[in-house]
């Protein structure tokens, strides 16, 4: 017998994938079973399904293939891989390619332990993308074989504890392939002030702007990270000052961690953050959503200014106080932007349990198109579907 697993491509609009090839792959599960009508009780399903028992459910036989199993089971049949292929699904591939990975003590275990189980599933679905190619999930795999290894020899250990000995051990792997962001050697900002000082060009203003942009994992979708490389995007704003000459200043930037101290401590995601130029001409960093809003007056503009400098030295934390929290708090503190913000889980580095939470530039994006919000000034909310730049940073200030 013959199962088929299906080569998947981009559609030329880039908005789904399509079957572009079929592959022969070796069969799983074992060739005996009942018929169509009766289900049977000697068929194995890899996936956890019910047991067919005499109800229904999977069966897989020499002769024909996959077919329904029992009253209460599928009710489409298939007459044979060799015009129906059986499509495997990219969880079920992983799932079935980590199996054939451990060893007799470690499938046992499993076996015996559900919830576990359960917990490790998630964990390898929560850190692989379905896009890529599933050899680049192998460090998820090993990682995850350890975590067993672990809870074997500590059984009164579970998951989350299990998961937060392996992170002490062995920051490394967690962070394998691993990119904060695109533009993450932009300049660094060394003072604030003197920074925005450019905006003190001697000359009267007709209005001020601030623009939130957002660089998505995948542009319109709320993906919290995507895989090889690994980026959870970024979120970024401009200052803009409208002069009656026709004139402008403009100063792009972002908010992000100095280094990687924030990540030694899995329970207190925090370390030393740093404003970066995003906005340097030719170098502008990319975005999918933007709002901008326009129209605000000194007060408000100034309020804006303060704040950065106020926050100058402040901490990054994943959880609460990001790159993307940055943005928003700029707008809620000083434009009555109402918007509450979904938060994500970041599962990006192997974080498989509910610890951290936080707003994510994917969730944010799509909140921004999505959901009602109001502001004390004009706003203007936009989609890009193709590459976007910012406003470029005003370089030759006074």
């Amino acid at each position: 017998m013959t199962c088929w697993e299906a080569d998947y491509g981009g559609t030329s609009q880039g908005t789904g994938w399509e079957v572009i090839d079929w592959i022969p792959i070796g069969c799983p599960w074992d060739n005996t079973g009942g018929g169509q009508n009766n289900g049977g009780n000697s068929t194995y399903d890899p996936f956890g399904n019910p047991d067919p028992g005499t109800n229904g459910g999977y069966v897989y036989t020499s002769d024909a293939g996959f077919n329904s199993g029992g009253t209460s089971g599928y009710s489409q049949g298939y007459t044979g891989p060799a015009t129906s292929p059986f499509v495997m699904t990219w969880e079920q591939r992983l799932l079935l390619d980590f199996k054939g990975t451990l060893n007799s003590a470690q499938r046992s275990f499993m076996s015996s332990h559900p919830a576990i189980k359960l917990d490790i599933h998630l964990f390898l679905l929560n850190n692989t993308s379905p896009f890529i190619d599933l050899g680049s999930s192998t460090n998820m795999q090993t990682i995850a074989a350890e975590l067993i290894n672990i809870l074997i020899a500590n059984p009164n250990m579970d998951f989350k504890d299990a998961l937060e000995n392996y992170y002490d051990d062995n920051p490394e792997d967690f962070m394998a392939n691993f990119e904060y962001d695109q533009n993450s050697d932009d300049q660094i900002i060394p003072n604030m002030e003197d920074y925005l000082d450019c905006f003190n060009d001697g000359k009267d203003a007709i209005n001020y702007e601030f623009v939130i942009y957002v660089d998505q994992p995948e542009r319109g979708e709320d993906t919290v990270v995507t895989a090889d490389p690994a980026t959870v995007g970024h979120a970024f704003f401009s200052l803009v000052k409208n002069n009656t000459d026709g004139s402008n200043v403009t100063k792009t930037l972002g908010f992000y961690p100095e280094d990687d101290s924030y990540l030694l401590d899995l329970t207190d995601l925090e370390g030393p953050g740093v404003f970066q130029e995003n906005g340097n001409l030719n170098q502008e960093h990319d975005f999918d959503v933007s709002i901008s809003f326009t129209d605000l007056n000194v007060g408000q503009f100034s309020g804006i200014i303060l704040d950065l400098i106020a926050y100058e030295n402040a901490d990054y934390d994943l959880n609460d106080f990001n790159c993307t929290s940055m943005g928003h708090l700029l707008a809620v503190n000083n434009l009555g932007f109402t918007m509450s913000p979904n938060t994500s889980m970041y599962r990006w580095f192997a974080v498989g349990a509910s610890l951290v939470w936080g707003v994510s530039p994917g969730q944010y994006g799509v909140d921004l198109m999505e959901e009602e919000y109001t502001a004390d000034v004009p706003y203007l909310t936009s989609m890009n579907f193709s590459e976007a730049k910012p406003k470029t940073s005003t370089s030759n200030c006074n």
